[in-house]
């Protein structure tokens, strides 16, 4: 890997994709990597043609039912209304919304065709941080699921996914059917064993993401079966929060000898 961009996501005032960089530069020194601006920013800039076009684009990849197949995405027509909210949500970086579900393959398929050929050489890597909430079809049991990330050219990693993806402690759920206020009472009790919006531990677990996507560019496998490893494949907050936070050693032997060697 010779170069590596990564691109913020501005909406979420908690992350600072910055000290990603700089964590970036102690496990990959040979690679120059470069913190850019917001993707469409980057690489829509002022054209407002490239805008409409990107904005009706990505209204085709919501998802309106989990259990349809991902086949069925950008068959229908978006409405205007849908067309116009991604508009405003491309205009505005800093105050992005959240809430729509979007099909995770078709976003990335946007993101690469907006990208120009030179720069998805072999020897380029792009990360993009999102606060949408992006799901892929799973065949096994026919519905979709939220994901933390979606890796390939580009990659994509979720900030809200890192919040919804991985299952919270079930007794979250049983107190969530009770009342606001006991979920509340919860929640503020336990929250170390989650993480929430606007938490202060969202850049580091970020990290361990980051790396997910890296080890996929140099091996083409992004996940380790080593719940104390960085890499491991969390279905759980708790096992999340176990694999990338409160470590004396971030990987496992394995993946620490592939950094090694680099």
């Amino acid at each position: 890997m010779e170069y590596l961009y990564l691109y913020p996501d501005l909406s979420t005032k908690i992350f600072h994709p910055e000290e990603i960089v700089e964590y970036l530069k102690t496990k990959l020194p040979a690679t120059k990597i470069s913190l850019r601006e917001d993707f469409f920013v980057h690489w829509l800039g002022l054209d407002k043609e490239k805008y409409n076009f990107t904005a009706k684009n990505l209204a085709s990849c919501r998802i309106a039912d989990l259990n349809s197949k991902s086949e069925k995405v950008s068959k229908t027509e978006p409405l205007p209304i849908e067309i116009e909210y991604e508009k405003n949500n491309l205009a505005n970086p800093k105050e992005r919304k959240i809430g729509i579900l979007y099909d995770g393959f078709c976003f990335q398929n946007i993101y690469r065709e907006i990208m120009t050929p030179h720069e998805l050489r072999a020897r380029q890597c792009h990360i993009i941080f999102t606060n949408q909430l992006i799901a892929t079809y799973e065949e096994s049991d026919a519905r979709y699921h939220l994901r933390t990330s979606v890796y390939g050219v580009p990659n994509l990693i979720s900030t809200s996914g890192i919040v919804e993806a991985p299952a919270k402690p079930k007794e979250y759920y049983l107190m969530k059917g009770l009342s606001e206020i006991v979920l509340a009472e919860w929640k503020e009790k336990n929250k170390e064993r989650f993480i929430d919006y606007d938490d202060p531990r969202l850049t580091e677990v970020a990290k361990g993401y980051v790396m997910q996507a890296i080890f996929y560019y140099l091996i083409g496998e992004p996940f380790c079966k080593n719940k104390s490893c960085r890499l491991y494949n969390a279905h759980w907050q708790e096992e999340m929060i176990k694999a990338q936070l409160n470590k004396s050693k971030e990987f496992c032997v394995r993946h620490q000898m592939i950094l090694d060697s680099l």
